[in-house]
């Protein structure tokens, strides 16, 4: 149970629909429409936690997405790529690298 300014936030579990909180005590009514199998938890204790098997476990967050390249990265690695390509088909790529609509992803036709 957590106080904050007047209100008490409380956990609740049921297996039939996870977990919630709710913003103050419910009223003995409202509990009455919880499910039957719904039972009164503590806060977790951090957003990496789910309520498993009747306790708080702690789920590792997935690892951070790969870095976004830059316009430059990309740039560079096209011309490394092209550097072996047969010499009319890396024109074709570092022509299309000068290109505006290339650099535009938001304009029709980009690369």
């Amino acid at each position: 149970m957590k106080k904050n300014r007047n209100r008490i936030e409380k956990g609740f579990y049921s297996p039939s629909i996870g977990y919630w909180q709710v913003i103050d005590d419910p009223s003995e009514d409202q509990k009455k429409e919880y499910p039957s199998d719904t039972i009164e938890v503590g806060l977790p204790p951090s957003e990496n936690h789910e309520f498993i098997n009747g306790a708080w476990k702690y789920i590792p967050p997935p690892p951070p997405p790969p870095p976004v390249a830059t316009i430059e990265q990309l740039e560079a690695a096209v011309r490394e790529i092209a550097n072996g390509l047969p010499p009319d088909r890396a024109k074709i790529i570092l022509e299309k690298l000068g290109n505006p609509k290339v650099r535009n992803p938001k304009v029709r036709g980009a690369i």
